[in-house]
């Protein structure tokens, strides 16, 4: 089966503007690089850093052990990976088989169902209403975790994109209720940015409960490739093998670096201390901002770095015959608030879009998803594509602004939604919001 096509970070990597001269970054959701060189974190380098390593090839010893400390659980509970998205690729891979059904949030980062979907799971999307501030309804998702016999939930929390908070209490209660045989895997990348969240996680909870993170978000070091899964025993062998399909071993030299750092409690509470106080600052211009424009609508929530813009105001970007997008209209307008996108991967020789199935109260339809086309979720989506001639929220942003903000097509929301971020530092929010209050 091909893998399916990462639109996102094929945009992320190749395709958004970065080097437009001016261009205000409000797309990126991790914060700038507080440190830059190894210098900036520790002073000089040391002279024995090894360039071989050593110890367990499941992963690189002292840096599982840093991790565990710093999170309350044994090495043994821990896998430490190339970033969090290979954290989330080897979970899956670990912990489900080629079939199994996996409940997704949606609307959803799209490299999550794009990993699920290249290890063969039948995906089921339970939704994220907007008419709900994107919280999840915990009761309903274990009815349809039974109804489907799920192997796998996946979310994120805090929500990426929408910032929205699920408390542990919910988490557990969601554990309690499916059971043992089907795991919950939580990306807690944001997670750090809460208010008394250090060194917290969900995955100690209750042994169906498995979590991922990386320093990239809070910390601001995304070079370094540090991701991690902390799970119950058991999982994290099944998680570990299923690197061995993938690669080998880690690059020792980094991951030293990195355990030098996640075992430094003063230096990792400072930076964290730095990146909240940016993010912080960054929130309440927006908060202000947003008060007094009635062009947009959003939902800020405090320990967050981003949140979904919304624009309310449809007369910003019409079409060149004055008329609104298809995608241009609020979203959550569907009456069918229990809708459940399933995306069946079983082998055909068909397109793989033959087979989207779309689903209203469970009841089967051929009618296309509302707001959205109906394209297998980590594949191309080409009637979303913000190009010049296609009016959207984003486009309206970079070609009258200046101003990049993650397009809400990446997420499978309408073009009149982006990811909007303060994670670049003040100066950038600053100049963005005196940009859109002229």
């Amino acid at each position: 089966m091909p893998l399916p096509n990462v639109e996102y970070m094929q945009w992320a990597k190749t395709g958004a503007p970065w080097t437009k001269p001016g261009l205000l970054n409000c797309s990126t959701s991790g914060i700038y690089e507080l440190r830059k060189t190894y210098r900036d974190l520790f002073g000089e380098m040391p002279s024995d850093l090894s360039l071989t390593g050593s110890g367990d090839a499941y992963g690189h010893p002292e840096l599982k052990a840093a991790i565990a400390f710093r999170y309350d659980v044994l090495p043994a509970n821990v896998y430490n990976a190339n970033g969090a998205s290979m954290a989330n690729f080897v979970a899956i891979a670990g912990l489900i088989n080629r079939g199994d059904s996996v409940l997704i949030e949606h609307p959803v980062y799209d490299p999550i169902p794009a990993a699920a979907n290249a290890l063969g799971a039948r995906i089921v999307h339970f939704e994220r209403h907007e008419s709900a501030h994107w919280q999840i309804d915990i009761d309903n998702l274990a009815q349809l975790a039974r109804s489907e016999d799920a192997r796998l939930i996946i979310l994120t929390n805090p929500y990426n994109p929408g910032a929205t908070w699920t408390s542990d209490n919910d988490l557990i209660r969601l554990a309690d209720i499916v059971g043992d045989d089907t795991i919950i895997l939580v990306d807690e990348v944001y997670r750090e940015w809460g208010e008394n969240e250090a060194g917290q996680t969900v995955a100690t909870k209750r042994p169906n409960l498995v979590a991922t993170s990386s320093l990239t978000k809070v910390w601001g070091l995304s070079r370094l490739r540090a991701g991690w899964v902390i799970a119950d025993e058991r999982l994290i062998h099944d998680i570990s093998r299923a690197f061995d399909a993938i690669g080998a071993v880690g690059p020792s030299p980094i991951d030293s670096i990195s355990a030098r750092l996640i075992a430094d409690d003063k230096l990792m509470a400072k930076l964290r201390d730095e990146s909240i106080a940016e993010i912080t600052a960054g929130r309440k211009l927006v908060e202000q901002w947003l008060a007094h424009d009635d062009r947009f609508d959003a939902r800020i929530h405090p320990g967050s770095g981003f949140t979904i813009l919304r624009c309310v105001n449809l007369d910003l970007f019409r079409a060149p015959d004055g008329s609104a997008s298809r995608d241009n209209q609020p979203a959550d307008q569907s009456a069918h608030a229990h809708d459940i996108h399933v995306v069946d991967n079983q082998p055909s020789d068909q397109s793989a879009h033959a087979h989207d199935i779309h689903v209203v109260d469970d009841q089967p339809s051929d009618r296309p998803r509302p707001l959205a086309d109906t394209g297998t979720f980590g594949d191309t989506k080409p009637g979303l594509r913000d190009n010049p001639g296609h009016p959207s929220l984003h486009n309206w942003l970079l070609n009258e602004h200046n101003i990049l903000a993650t397009p809400g097509r990446f997420f499978d929301l309408p073009t009149t939604h982006v990811r909007f971020c303060w994670t670049q530092g003040v100066e950038v929010v600053e100049q963005a919001i005196r940009k859109l209050s002229t």
